[in-house]
């Protein structure tokens, strides 16, 4: 987009996130689940994650100010999660206020591709979510992690490849940038030692770590 009255500009960008939101959530089937406390929480649509991150990074690389513009960086977005709730509400609960709104809550967020079986074309992602790696990523690392795309649409938490409108991914958040760094670090080594010992690449090869020649990444030119 062009022009020369930035306002108009944003209220113009703001009008395509929403199109955009509101057609990934109208096209993913409704789930929910009842947690801990027997709550029943609408499940974010599993591919509204990889639009607002791809969104939060064409946010920033309109901005004159912002200096870093690797194109896998991490980048303040929107909880998938309020606007998914907020928007499933609003065309559920017919009680609701037309001017409900959940207030828009952001978060650090990056994304990690997934490596895939050259044969079978399967997607691998189950690896990085055992018992004892979502502890890690939550406890010491700071971050929620979410495998997407890699179970079958019964199970899990709404992240079923049948479900999904883009490739399977990993989608990394927290309240502060350092957290997602270092866990994306960690997270790629993981995948990294999964492409070697089954054989599995991803689409684009290996993302180059801060700090990492392409050498050591295995080739690829694209930094982290």
């Amino acid at each position: 987009m062009t022009g020369t009255d930035t306002r108009s500009l944003g209220r113009a960008r703001l009008a395509i996130e929403h199109l955009l939101i509101d057609f990934v959530i109208e096209n993913s089937p409704k789930k929910e689940v009842v947690n801990a406390n027997g709550d029943t929480i609408i499940v974010p649509p599993p591919s509204l994650g990889r639009l607002f991150y791809s969104l939060g990074i064409s946010a920033a690389d309109a901005s004159p100010r912002t200096l870093d513009r690797r194109p896998d960086r991490t980048v303040l977005a929107r909880s998938p999660t309020l606007t998914s709730l907020s928007n499933r509400l609003k065309t559920e609960r017919k009680d609701l206020d037309a001017n409900f709104e959940f207030k828009t809550r952001k978060i650090w967020m990056n994304v990690c591709e997934l490596p895939q079986d050259p044969k079978t074309l399967e997607y691998h992602g189950r690896f990085l979510a055992s018992k004892s790696l979502r502890t890690y990523y939550r406890t010491t690392l700071k971050c929620r992690v979410d495998v997407i795309g890699v179970w079958d649409t019964e199970e899990g938490d709404g992240a079923g490849v049948d479900d999904l409108m883009c490739a399977p991914y990993v989608l990394i958040t927290s309240d502060e940038k350092v957290n997602v760094d270092k866990c994306v670090t960690h997270v790629e080594h993981r995948i990294r030692e999964h492409e070697e010992k089954f054989g599995m690449s991803r689409t684009g090869g290996r993302r180059l770590l801060r700090g990492e020649s392409a050498s050591e990444a295995g080739g690829v030119e694209m930094e982290s």
